[in-house]
């Protein structure tokens, strides 16, 4: 009986031993799949990052060019007062002159 007993325990012991393999190769499968994912993810967040840092500076380049677009207008804008002024006092002086 005692016989029995302990290959019964060497049969549960050896059961238990092929449960724990199939366990740890499935907990390896899964260990390996989240490695797969994590550079998965590190690519990803590579390329996303590449992806915003492209878009601002497209971002950054357009705000350039409508700041000098806008220096631009500012500097005709400026040119065509003086220009206004300076014909506004010809006009003046001219009817000043056909007063006299």
């Amino acid at each position: 009986m005692e016989n029995e007993i302990l290959k019964a325990i060497a049969g549960l012991q050896k059961t238990m031993d092929e449960r724990f393999e199939k366990i740890d190769q499935r907990l390896n499968g899964i260990d390996a799949r989240l490695d797969q994912f994590d550079v998965q993810f590190v690519e990803i967040r590579g390329q996303l990052e590449h992806m915003e840092n492209e878009r601002q500076r497209e971002i950054m380049s357009m705000l350039k060019l409508i700041a000098d677009k806008q220096d631009e207008n500012n500097l005709n804008h400026d040119y065509l007062m003086h220009k206004y002024m300076i014909h506004d006092k010809e006009i003046h002086l001219l009817k000043k002159q056909l007063k006299n």
